[in-house]
């Protein structure tokens, strides 16, 4: 698997800090997107075996949105 996802970003000119997208950092982006889209959804299509260790590991995106939160409420 790793050399064809080596081979899909060769093809399509994608690098990061040199170097091809490694599974493990294709997961965590995909991951990423679910997860603001839909926490439950992230957790099953990720085989997380509770939403806490989802939540955990994309506590980064949670504590972005209430700073966001934060900001519109201050800003009316």
């Amino acid at each position: 698997m790793r050399n064809h996802v080596k081979q899909l970003c060769e093809q399509a000119e994608i690098t990061i800090d040199g170097e091809y997208l490694k599974l493990h950092g294709a997961r965590r982006g995909l991951g990423d997107t679910i997860f603001r889209v839909d926490r439950g959804e992230a957790q099953d299509l990720l085989r997380h075996r509770s939403l806490q260790t989802t939540k955990d590991a994309y506590s980064h995106i949670e504590a972005e949105e209430r700073a966001e939160r934060i900001s519109a409420i201050l800003d009316e």
